[in-house]
């Protein structure tokens, strides 16, 4: 028989006879093997979120080590030591950032947060193997010292006898607690139950966030309150000061109730200020009266001057044998009166040019914040209509110059007989949220600018006319293109044009290569064009596409026209009679 490696620690078991003559070094390689096997080794777990331990057959392997320390790792990793037949115990240190779990099969695991030492056990039960953490729970019968005990759980202890400190980060529960000597608080004694003592002397501060319960309280000093005193049954004071039978409350105190705790405002000088209605069968004030608000008083009876620094709004009727005010008068509804002078000029005598279909005639200013004519013209002479308002009209007619200073707003249209100046400090913005900006000669309309797209479209409207751009040339005027629309766009300059073919705007610069072959390869051509029936001659896009594409241009439309870029053919030209000169020369020296 064969040797076999089959048990847990994957040693070389050896059939009889085997290995004859030669068993001696498995031997000591399997004893070698074993003192591995109880030793301390490293091990890196790779950068994956699986990863394999596996003993190797017969040879040395980390992975044998009962005291394994696990380094490396980029994520949270899940482990599977195989085989699953294997039952070994391992002290696994996970010294990875990375929580590492320990699996066998498709039993319990075992997961080691980052920095954690664990004893875990396989019990090598095939596909549904289970991984232990062995001390789950730790029994000590006897005595046992510790420099320093951690517990994460809960520890259960039938006696506990420490003779030195004890520090208890979290919440320390106990039923009882009998201490003989003193206790030496730094921070906060919290009682969730109750504390009962026969006594309690205490020389510090006391701080109960919950309810007190004294049946006999005797303060021999004062008594200093950061919050809030609260007696549900009746404070009675024998000496109270509350203040020779009043209440004494600080400067600008308050005195209220539980729904409204600043009803009453006592200022520093004796003020008084209600925040709610004064309810009383009457009121005797001999000073003054100040109210912020509205009073609502059913009879009002004033024997003296009423001085009134605000506005006095009435909105019942105002009844008065005179009535004399120096002031403005403003009147939001309806004003009846039977007669009414202004400057001692009756109103009836003004009042037919302002109901009938007459003028207003002003020599001065006309000063308002909107006018709104239904009945005539508005005929300012020679002054000025100044308005801090917004001007609103359906059109606007001038024979002079109109002068903006706020925002004019128009539904209709701006008529002017002389010059329109638009003069503003900033810039000037024309947003067309309809179709475009247009513009017109004498109401019919020869251009306009749009979007489309995104795109900026200049646009000539009547039919088969030129787009032209001019300039100043030294004080001449000249033109420099022509856009001849009846010739489909046909472009003509006034001078030379030229495109920039600086060597410093240029990289990868080479000699066009074979350029006499691919310039046989073009075609020169005669043709008609369809938009406009003019004969004319150059190339076809499509076939100079194949020979020289970069020379070609593919518009963004529904169709995709190729356009040529006739200047740069140049190049082929001057490559091509330069090969041709070369040919010829050598055909000469022949």
């Amino acid at each position: 028989m064969a040797s076999t490696y089959v048990n847990n620690l994957r040693l070389n078991e050896m059939a009889t006879g085997d290995q004859s003559g030669t068993w001696g070094t498995t031997t000591n390689t399997n004893l070698e093997l074993i003192g591995q096997a109880f030793g301390w080794g490293t091990r890196a777990i790779a950068n994956a979120s699986t990863d394999n331990i596996t003993i190797a057959d017969g040879a040395s392997d980390a992975d044998r080590n009962m005291a394994l320390k696990l380094t490396g790792g980029g994520q949270a990793c899940t482990v599977t030591i195989l085989p699953n037949t294997s039952s070994k115990v391992w002290i696994m240190e996970n010294a990875t950032s990375y929580t590492l779990t320990f699996t066998q099969g498709s039993g319990a695991n075992v997961a080691i947060l980052a920095g954690e030492t664990k004893m875990i056990a396989t019990d090598g039960l095939g596909s549904g193997a289970v991984v232990y953490d062995v001390l789950t729970d730790l029994n000590l019968a006897g005595t046992t010292k510790a420099a320093a005990l951690t517990v994460a759980g809960v520890g259960t202890f039938a006696s506990l006898d420490i003779s030195g400190d004890v520090d208890v980060d979290g919440t320390a529960n106990l039923d009882i607690v009998d201490i003989d000597g003193a206790v030496d608080m730094a921070s906060t004694l919290t009682v969730a139950g109750v504390l009962t003592g026969a006594s309690l002397d205490i020389s510090g501060d006391i701080d109960i966030d919950g309810t007190t319960n004294l049946d006999v309280v005797d303060i021999d000093g004062a008594v200093d309150m950061a919050s809030t005193l609260q007696v549900d049954g009746v404070a009675t004071f024998t000496g109270r000061d509350i203040h020779s039978g009043g209440i004494t409350i600080a400067n600008a105190g308050q005195i209220g109730s539980v729904g409204d705790t600043d009803a009453i405002a006592i200022a520093s000088d004796g003020v008084v200020t209600l925040t709610q209605k004064l309810v009383g069968t009457e009121l005797d004030i001999s000073g003054n009266v100040d109210v912020d608000g509205t009073t609502n008083l059913d009879v009002v009876d004033i024997d003296g001057a009423v001085d009134m620094a605000s506005t006095l709004t009435v909105a019942g009727v105002l009844t008065g044998a005179s009535l004399d005010i120096s002031g403005d008068v403003d009147v939001d509804g309806t004003l009846e009166a039977d007669a009414i002078t202004l400057n001692g000029t009756a109103l009836g005598s003004l009042y037919s040019p302002i109901a009938g279909s007459g003028s207003i005639v002003t020599t001065g200013a006309l000063n308002s914040g909107s006018i709104t004519s239904g009945f005539g013209t508005i005929n300012n002479g020679s002054s000025t209509i100044t308005t801090t308002g917004t001007v609103a009209t359906g059109a606007i007619t001038a024979g002079g110059d109109i002068t903006r200073g706020g925002s004019v707003y128009k539904d209709g249209s701006i008529t002017d007989t002389g010059t329109f100046t638009v003069d503003v400090a900033g810039d000037i913005i024309l947003d067309a949220d309809g179709t475009a900006v247009m513009f017109k000669d004498a109401g019919t309309e020869f251009g306009r600018i749009f979007n489309s797209s995104s795109d900026l479209v200049i646009k000539s409207i009547v039919s088969d006319k030129d787009m032209i751009f001019q300039g100043n040339d030294g004080g001449s005027g000249i033109t420099a293109l022509t856009l001849d629309m009846s010739a489909a766009g046909a472009a003509t300059f006034n001078n030379d044009v030229t495109a920039f073919s600086d060597e410093r705007l240029k990289s990868n610069i080479t000699t066009i290569p074979d350029a006499l072959s691919k310039v046989s390869e073009m075609r020169g051509v005669h043709y008609v064009r369809n938009e406009t029936g003019k004969d004319s001659s150059g190339v076809i896009a499509q076939e100079m596409q194949k020979v020289a594409p970069e020379l070609v241009l593919t518009a963004d439309d529904e169709m995709g026209t190729l356009s040529v870029n006739y200047g740069n053919i140049t190049g082929y030209l001057i490559e091509a009679i330069k090969e041709l000169k070369a040919e010829i020369q050598e055909l000469k020296a022949r």
